[in-house]
């Protein structure tokens, strides 16, 4: 694994970063859309360790990636996801529901982009890869 890789795996993981901010700005944006564009990220990093994936293994990866957090920080996210809905639908909520929805979108983005940093540079370990998703999300303040 050569530095260059992870420049562009960190680049990538900051485009995942970026557009889970975008996508924040309209909180009702479908998790569906949000998760489809993680697997566009690691597919993108994939690449970039010279592993080419399809969108359905890409799929299985980020779900795995998800699995692995854990009951309580699965139930965060579906909790932050449904409560940024409600804010947002009220009208005078839709401030918190952006900020709820950046928050815990940009942390779940940045958890994947590093597992699947992670998975890539270590022979594809699971186990390994499922706790740095933990990890990242930690980092950033959920779990």
């Amino acid at each position: 694994m050569t530095s260059e890789q992870d420049s562009t795996a960190d680049v990538i993981v900051g485009t995942m970063v970026t557009g889970a901010l975008a996508m924040s700005v309209i909180p009702t944006v479908n998790t569906v859309a949000f998760i489809a564009a993680m697997g566009t990220g690691v597919v993108a990093i994939g690449a970039a360790y010279g592993v080419p994936l399809s969108k359905d293994e890409s799929w299985k990866l980020v779900k795995q990636f998800l699995q692995g957090a854990g009951a309580a920080t699965a139930a965060a996210f579906g909790a932050g996801k449904v409560l940024s809905l409600l804010l947002a639908t009220t009208g005078i909520g839709y401030g918190a529901a952006v900020a709820i929805d950046a928050s815990v979108g940009s942390a779940t983005a940045y958890a994947v982009g590093m597992a699947a940093k992670f998975y890539f540079k270590n022979d594809r370990n699971m186990r390994l890869a499922q706790q740095r998703f933990r990890e990242g999300l930690r980092e950033k303040g959920i779990g």
